[in-house]
């Protein structure tokens, strides 16, 4: 039982495809392998994107990029999570007092515990002390909006203090202490207010920043592959045009020697056809070559070894876009890739004035403390004062801070970040411009390629049937060689220009919607390339 053809073809190229990944599997562990042979392989544009994305050290660079900024914005969201800590400290303090005195309670608010203070005249003095603290803390923006930064949190402090003058002990001292403590800042003017929250806009920028890289090396390569996959397709045509032209001009040389042999036609005929063959094979080789040549461009660009020969697989057909200028303008100035770049520099350049006038920008700060104590002789003495008889302690500020100079630093840094900031307004500008006419250029390109093909449509049909009957005409001897040269000339310049023509139409349709702000995925979508 035979094999199918086609069913043998897809055969093997599957086959030449798992060959493909198991070598790259093995690359990607470091395994060691032997370099098959490369095989043809059919491949889509859509295929050819794939590999490329998949290959790309670019694509791999941003994406580690991208990962960096991500990393880089949730180290900043750290800062405003939960901080918990517990701690032991013990210590030992020695002192000789000249003045007679006593005990007195010294009391101090967080972080520092209260501290009990014994006196003695010409008396040697030592305590010891052990400590323990275990506490929670936060600090978060408030708003963005308002830019108020509160820092707060809550310690328990236990402690035991023993004293001992010269070598007699006076007793051991047992305390907890529950405490709470709160800082807030308020930036009185919207510069300070932008640079309280600038750290986090940073980092979220940054990250902004990196996935827009992302998009552009990826909407970039996908550019370049699907250019190169159409030049290659191009370059295969030809090679088939080129073909066929020798073919013809093969059959015609040996129409043009029989001539000679009846008598019908001359001999310089026949060296005329000669030539012209020889001029068809010459052209044959010099396609053969650009298909080689294209074939390593695009094995390169998508991660194929060079010398894997390719064959593209796709059908063009002649399917115009429906061209609407104001939904194209519409669509590039709200998505195109380098006027959102120019957005973020802008929003970062905003942020960087206010960084830099933040020193002489007043603000306010309110802080806050209340401290509960209970102590005695014991541990379960101190949690009994604690509970019945607390010792309460509280404080409250509020201090209003005015800067005033510091040695003209921080006006020199805001004329700097100024300058910076309306650098990118001229940025846009010039990017709107760019856009405005590369979408009025695209348009009127798309529409005179269209009129183009539309002609030569209507010329191959004239051309083939010019062809058709000066071939019959030269065949009889009614024809020189000179002027049937001419018409197959014609006849193949025609099909050789209407095909690039289709290349053409396609390439000049994606640098279109790429000026208009759409994606490349989103692009071949709209101009099926399968």
């Amino acid at each position: 039982m035979s094999v199918p053809e086609s069913l043998l073809h897809h055969g093997m190229t599957l086959v030449a495809w798992m060959g493909f990944f198991l070598v790259m599997a093995g690359q990607a562990e470091g395994l060691p392998h032997v370099s098959p042979v490369p095989g043809p392989l059919e491949l889509t544009p859509s295929q050819a994107v794939a590999l490329a994305l998949s290959q790309s050290r670019e694509i791999w660079q941003a994406r580690e990029r991208l990962a960096a900024a991500e990393a880089a914005y949730e180290v900043e969201l750290a800062r405003y999570t939960p901080k918990a800590f517990l701690e032991f400290s013990a210590s030992r303090a020695h002192q000789e007092s000249p003045l007679n005195g006593g005990t007195s309670l010294n009391g101090t608010l967080p972080p520092t515990p209260l501290s009990i203070e014994t006196s003695q005249g010409g008396m040697s003095v030592s305590s010891t002390s052990f400590l323990g603290r275990s506490g929670w803390k936060q600090e978060t923006i408030i708003s963005e909006a308002w830019g108020g930064r509160l820092t707060w949190g809550a310690n328990l402090v236990l402690e035991r203090v023993r004293e001992t003058e010269t070598v007699v002990p006076v007793g051991t001292t047992y305390r907890v202490a529950p405490e709470i403590g709160l800082s807030y800042k308020q930036p009185l003017t919207p510069l300070g207010i932008q640079a309280e929250a600038a750290p986090l806009r940073i980092a979220r920028l940054n990250r902004e920043q990196a996935r827009l890289t992302y998009e552009k090396a990826e909407d970039t390569l996908i550019a370049e592959t699907v250019g190169s996959y159409l030049q290659l397709l191009k370059a295969v045509k030809l090679q088939v045009i080129a073909a066929e032209s020798l073919k013809v001009s093969e059959e015609q040389l040996r129409v043009a020697r029989a001539q000679v042999r009846l008598g019908r036609l001359a001999e310089i005929e026949a060296m005329k056809m000669d030539l012209q063959y020889r001029r068809d094979q010459n052209s044959l080789i010099e396609a053969e070559v650009r298909v080689r040549n294209t074939q390593r461009l695009l094995a390169e660009r998508i991660g194929l070894a060079i010398e894997t020969p390719l064959i593209p697989r796709m059908t063009l057909s002649h399917r115009p876009l429906a061209l609407d200028r104001d939904r194209l303008m519409a669509h590039a100035m709200q998505h195109r890739l380098e006027l959102r770049d120019v957005a973020l520099a802008k929003k970062v350049a905003e942020v960087s004035v206010a960084t830099a006038a933040s020193p002489l920008e007043p603000f306010l700060t309110v802080n806050g403390a209340y401290r509960r104590v209970g102590q005695g002789g014991s541990p379960s003495e101190s949690l009994t004062q604690f509970r019945d008889t607390p010792e309460a302690q509280w404080a409250v500020s509020a201090v209003f801070t005015i800067p005033l100079t510091d040695g003209g630093l921080t006006p020199a840094l805001v004329t700097k970040s100024r300058a910076a900031l309306r650098e990118t307004g001229f940025r846009r500008e010039a990017v709107e411009r760019q856009t405005v006419r590369e979408i009025q250029e695209g348009i009127a390109e798309l529409d005179g390629i269209d009129r183009r093909y539309q002609i030569l449509t209507q010329g191959l049909e004239v051309a083939e049937q010019v062809f058709r009957i000066d071939q019959l005409r030269f065949a009889r001897g009614l024809l020189s060689s000179t002027d049937f040269q001419r018409s197959q000339l014609s006849l193949f310049q025609v099909r050789t220009e209407q095909f690039t023509v289709l290349i053409d139409y396609r390439l000049a349709a994606l640098r279109l919607l790429r000026a208009a702000g759409y994606r490349m995925n989103q692009a071949l979508s709209q101009l099926p390339m399968e």
